[in-house]
């Protein structure tokens, strides 16, 4: 009131008050400024909406409040999820929980909500985005899904999450690297015994060069555990 109009408002790059809310799961500040007829499909320059902002820290409230507001689950960033305002969002969370702040993941294309929330493990968020129809095997512009971030990351309960809506984990990215690759390759024994017990191919290959998740243990691993070897034997 007398200041600028909540809903219309927004910075050069596009962020809008909703955005920062959603981002640090503000629940009554996004309940007012839905009142007040802030558009939850608002996009900013690199295509983000404000439910890539509540993916982001696993806010569920904040993402059922702006999908019960009409916002869509499936749009797709643009400019990845590495810039600016990730990275204040990030070191203002870790500051106030006195921890070192999180390596930020990479600039990829056409990432969705449900993408983010499986990158940083946020199960019972990606639980509510699938509930709410999001694309469980949409890809990025490498062809990389939900799955197979979540796997690299070692994120087996989400991983779980992923498995009972369907998720195709024999699925490559463009260059045929799967998620069982990824769990293999990063060491994440119970992410990989979760993908081998819904089926996931052990000796699939990759596109690339061949390699299966046994090659990619030898080549990456110095220190493995003798439970993954035996796992894929």
């Amino acid at each position: 009131k007398g200041g600028v109009h909540a809903p219309s408002h927004a910075i050069m790059d596009g962020t809008t008050p909703l955005m920062l809310a959603a981002c640090f799961g503000a629940s009554r500040v996004v309940e007012l400024l839905l009142e007040a007829n802030c558009d939850p499909n608002h996009a900013r320059l690199d295509g983000k909406v404000a439910v890539h902002f509540a993916a982001l820290g696993g806010h569920t409230s904040v993402l059922r409040q702006l999908v019960s507001a009409g916002a869509h689950v499936d749009p797709e960033s643009q400019g990845g999820y590495g810039d600016n305002l990730w990275n204040t969002a990030e070191l203002q969370k870790a500051r106030r929980d006195g921890a070192e702040a999180p390596q930020l993941p990479m600039r990829d294309t056409h990432v969705t909500a449900l993408m983010i929330a499986c990158d940083y493990g946020h199960a019972e968020a990606a639980d509510f985005l699938l509930l709410s129809k999001a694309n469980v095997d949409h890809g990025d512009c490498r062809g990389v899904t939900a799955v197979m971030k979540a796997a690299e990351d070692g994120q087996e309960a989400t991983v779980r999450v992923l498995l009972r809506y369907r998720a195709a984990i024999n699925q490559g990215d463009h260059d045929g690297t799967t998620a069982l690759h990824l769990a293999c390759k990063y060491g994440h024994i119970d992410t990989a015994r979760t993908l081998i017990a819904s089926g996931a191919l052990v000796n699939q290959a990759q596109n690339t060069d061949g390699a299966t998740a046994l090659m990619l243990i030898c080549k990456y691993m110095n220190d493995v555990d003798d439970s993954l070897i035996r796992l894929l034997l």
